[in-house]
């Protein structure tokens, strides 16, 4: 879910950021990092995802990875895959 949607549908089931912190015993500061993906909290995303009704991977899900081609020069220096094993040969694993 994008930041601002989840903020609305915190805000629709009769709560806010500050209330939500409030609640945890933290700063809304840290709520809103966890809102926005810039922060990552089990106890936060679980208490939203309580009060929305949703799982955690359904309001934050994880990214998809993409893989785009190592140059020759790349891979004679001995970059291969940032994968770490798993991945394609002469790809490099990128999330976005």
């Amino acid at each position: 879910m994008h930041p601002e949607d989840i903020k609305a549908s915190i805000r629709k089931a009769g709560k806010s950021i500050t209330i939500a912190a409030k609640d945890l015993g933290i700063t809304p500061s840290t709520v809103s990092l966890v809102v926005s993906g810039r922060g990552k909290s089990m106890r936060v995303q679980t208490y939203i995802s309580d009060l929305l009704g949703k799982s955690v991977a359904e309001i934050w899900p994880k990214p998809e990875r993409i893989y785009l081609p190592v140059c020759e020069s790349c891979m004679s220096r001995g970059l291969q895959s940032n994968d770490r094993g798993g991945g394609q040969s002469g790809s490099v694993g990128l999330t976005g």
